[in-house]
């Protein structure tokens, strides 16, 4: 496995995602945490710029910026492909969401999406397709009480 040297753009990389995660974490704050027992809207967006910042420290100290072996590149032939078909699925998810529900969709997207990643068989994917529309269900759909939308099912 052979790593490419890390290159001016890949620092120049990182600091831009770093200085995106500072705005965002600056932005946040403008809006308002709230409390804990009512979190605010500027709590989700400052952990998730807290997180881009720390990500981006760490990959650029590791000395990791920009190396990766040089098969997982979109040079690689099929790669392409496997890109384009996962980005398919996902704006598909998203544009049928209304007409088809969550439960449905995600279920089917999360099936394409690991026949896609090569996944073994077919009972591997369908778990995983089961487990994974079961558990963000328990969790959006019951446990924070979001009306996740149901198509022409209900």
């Amino acid at each position: 496995m052979r790593r490419v040297a890390a290159s001016t753009g890949a620092w120049v990389w990182c600091i831009l995602l770093f200085g995106l995660g500072l705005t965002i974490m600056i932005s946040s704050l403008q809006i308002g945490f709230g409390r804990f027992t009512k979190p605010g809207p500027g709590l989700f967006p400052f952990i998730c710029g807290l997180i881009l910042a720390v990500q981006s420290i760490v990959l650029c100290l590791a000395g990791d910026a920009g190396s990766v072996k040089n098969d997982e590149t979109l040079r690689h032939p099929g790669a392409a492909p496997k890109f384009l078909a996962l980005m398919a699925v996902l704006v598909l998810w998203i544009l049928a969401m209304p007409l088809f529900g969550w439960v449905a969709l995600t279920f089917l997207a999360t099936l394409a999406i690991a026949k896609i990643m090569a996944a073994e068989g077919w009972v591997k994917p369908l778990i995983l397709a089961a487990v994974n529309c079961g558990f963000s269900y328990l969790l959006f759909g019951y446990l924070l009480a979001i009306d996740l939308p149901t198509g022409f099912w209900g």
